[in-house]
Order: C-alpha cells, then structure tokens, then sequence
C-alpha cells in the first residue's frame, strides 16, 4: 500500500509543470510594503527536519524575512526585500537541497488532496474487508478450541 501511494503523489508531482524560461521571477508577487512574496510547492519533504533545513537555508538569505513551508501540503511561503529576480535565486537555494520545486497552484493541490483521499479511503474499504474474512475465520477457530477443551 505504502509503495502505491507514493506512485500516486509521484505522478501527481509529475504532472505538474515547471516555470516558463520567464523562471519563478514571474510568479513574484509585490506587497504593499514593497517586499516580495512567493508560493511554491516543493516535493520531497519527509519529515520536521527537512523543513527546518528548507527554511533554515531560505531565512540565511540576508534578503529573505519570511520562509514558511507547510508539511501537509508541500506550500513554502517566501518572503524577500529586493527585487522580483531574486525568486530565481531563492528557489534554487531549495533545489540545491535536494528538492524538487514546482510553481504553487491551489487547484493542483485540491486534486492531489482529492486523489489521496480517494486512495486512503480504498485502502480503508480493504482493510475493512479483510479485518471482517479474518474475524469470520478466527469465530470458528475459537469455537473449535472451546469445544475442544471443554471435553
């Protein structure tokens, strides 16, 4: 089970697309106080560790004075002084970690949730299922003993 669904979000991550030869500069947002912000999905984060390098990394940026990534839906949130160019940079810091980084797009993410939900829910009706044959097949293994060792 564990295997297929890391298949799933491999295909699901798969399928997403990379920033066009504009790069992530491009997907830069410009906020009221002049600063920038950022929404990318990065794929490969396992654990609390990997986010607190992710982030450790991003916030030495002397520029950077916001990185936050969400471990439930692979969302870092990054915030900068400078200019829009610096995005580039900044995503690159996360790809030299090793991860994989994807534009953030939040109908990708409720299609993957949707995707995993349907998987999960699978895989509760199977376990479901067999919990009921074995129960059945133990009903009569008990009953034997108890017959057994009442003669």
């Amino acid at each position: 089970m564990e295997q297929s669904n890391i298949s799933n979000k491999l295909e699901i991550y798969q399928s997403l697309e990379r920033p066009s030869s504009d790069g992530y500069y491009g997907l830069a947002h410009r906020n009221d106080d002049g600063s920038y912000a950022l929404s990318l999905m990065v794929r490969g984060v396992h654990c609390a560790a990997c986010i607190q390098k992710i982030e450790r990394a991003l916030n030495a940026d002397q520029d950077v004075h916001m990185a936050r990534l969400n471990f439930s839906t692979g969302r870092l949130n990054v915030q900068w002084n400078g200019s829009a160019e610096a995005a580039d940079r900044l995503a690159g810091i996360v790809e030299r970690l090793g991860y994989d980084v994807y534009p953030y797009d939040a109908r990708e993410e409720e299609s993957a949730q949707k995707k995993e939900e349907r998987f999960l829910l699978l895989c509760l009706g199977v376990a479901g299922f067999a919990m009921g044959n074995i129960m059945l097949l133990l009903g009569g293994l008990w009953q034997q003993l108890v017959l057994q060792f009442s003669h």
